[in-house]
């Protein structure tokens, strides 16, 4: 069954709140033991409190073009990505700046 988050695709007038139900809709299935999407935090931890590994990780990315149409380039993926919110905040910047696939 598709979650309405599948079936956004990002344009302009997507708001932060799309952005982010997205997100952690994307989190929510790729996430070792899967939880709802209403339930993860913007300060939540990828890798401690989610417990992602790298793998997951990248298929997390993949979702998320999937979801919103944003291609993310490699230097997109590296910094500070750490938490949920920054994972919010790097897709916005993408989306934003139209790196559409």
């Amino acid at each position: 069954m598709q979650s309405q988050a599948q079936k956004m695709v990002y344009t302009q007038e997507t708001d932060e709140y799309g952005i982010a139900e997205a997100v952690r809709a994307a989190l929510g299935d790729v996430m070792p033991q899967p939880r709802p999407p209403e339930s993860i935090a913007y300060s939540e931890t990828l890798f401690l409190d989610l417990g992602l590994n790298s793998l997951e990780y990248l298929e997390l990315w993949t979702s998320i073009e999937s979801r919103l149409g944003c291609r993310f380039d490699d230097e997109d993926l590296l910094g500070d990505l750490r938490t949920v919110g920054d994972v919010v905040h790097r897709t916005m910047e993408v989306c934003r700046a139209g790196e559409l696939v």
